[in-house]
């Protein structure tokens, strides 16, 4: 911060500082298509720490476990759009989607698409509710099911605004972040697994103009209602855009091309990678879905040329992506058979 040196200035600042808090609307949080985020899996030895004004919640030293990738789509652009009405983008994650309704007021799951099932909510799950400001709350109940399988789920959950400050990551540091302390209660009842009752509570830190959680910790209960909170899962997430100010430049992955181009029985990737932690490539066709996941134990560190069959793809457009978590490089191939 720059210095000033005159005290009542300073004072002023100080306080202005201090009080200060972001507050998350639809401008600032909702996913936008094009997006990207990859997901860093860390291990469960971490606490949400406690809410409040001006808190420091320090992740620096978790430990990185896996790794996967988020990417928002417009609806129209997904395959199955037409089976969700109402939405308006889709969240893709290895091969499911999630149909969203991202409005001025609220931020809504209108449906699942999931090991080849269409799960939907009769009443949708609004996953945030606009504007959020230090010690809002709000209460969504929200029911899906899939009836063919006689699955049903329905939850309530109540959103809580607990606190605000800074997150230290093992990607840096970011300040004016929020905090929603989710609590749900959930029912479930299905004819394979008969009823259930639950509840989970996540904690998720946002930043006003990332467009997704920053930092998400998960307590369970192991199934019961009643049960005793444990960590059953944590995550932060890093858009590859917001990882240009990395001084690592050496953890970038260089000289990436795919050949031939156009392509018509075997494609070759062909990159150097630094290392191979948290390293995957993806072939995306042009409606956004995966046609090809490669992971990082076919790869080794520094020169790769990786061959990939493409004769049982449809001719067309295809995106491949090649990425190690700090870097992400892309280019454009054509299958013709």
């Amino acid at each position: 911060m720059k210095r000033i040196l005159h005290l009542g200035i300073a004072l002023l600042l100080c306080v202005t500082a201090a009080t200060a808090q972001p507050i998350l609307t639809a401008a600032n949080s909702n996913p936008v298509p094009g997006d990207v985020y990859y997901g860093h899996f860390i291990d469960t030895n971490v606490t949400a720490g406690m809410p409040g004004a001006n808190i420091t919640w320090d992740f620096s030293t978790a430990t990185e476990i896996g790794l996967d990738t988020t990417t928002v789509f417009t609806c129209d652009s997904t395959p199955y759009c037409s089976s969700f009405p109402g939405s308006n983008i889709a969240e893709l994650n290895g091969t499911d989607y999630m149909y969203m309704n991202a409005g001025a007021s609220k931020l809504s799951t209108t449906g699942i698409r999931t090991s080849g099932i269409n799960i939907w909510f009769s009443n949708t799950w609004d996953i945030m509710s606009y504007p959020l400001s230090y010690h809002s709350i709000f209460v969504d109940t929200s029911a899906a099911a899939v009836a063919s399988l006689g699955a049903y789920h329905s939850e309530i959950d109540s959103y809580i605004y607990d606190g605000y400050g800074k997150v230290i990551l093992p990607s840096g540091t970011d300040t004016g972040v929020a905090r929603i302390h989710v609590i749900t209660y959930s029912h479930d009842s299905s004819l394979a697994m008969g009823v259930q009752d639950s509840r989970v509570e996540t904690y998720n830190w946002y930043v006003p103009g990332s467009h997704y959680t920053l930092v998400t910790v998960t307590y369970d209960t192991a199934g019961s209602a009643t049960g005793t909170p444990y960590v059953s899962g944590a995550t932060y997430y890093v858009m590859p855009r917001n990882t240009t100010g990395i001084t690592n430049v050496n953890a970038r992955i260089t000289g990436a091309t795919a050949y031939p181009n156009p392509a018509a029985s075997e494609l070759h990737i062909a990159f150097n990678l630094p290392n191979v932690a948290g390293a995957s490539i993806t072939i995306t066709n042009l409606v956004g879905s995966v046609v090809e996941t490669i992971d990082a134990s076919q790869m080794k560190e520094g020169a790769n040329d990786i061959t990939v069959p493409v004769s049982n793809l449809p001719t067309g457009l295809y995106l491949v992506r090649i990425q190690n978590g700090v870097s992400e490089v892309s280019q454009k191939v054509v299958i013709n058979h």
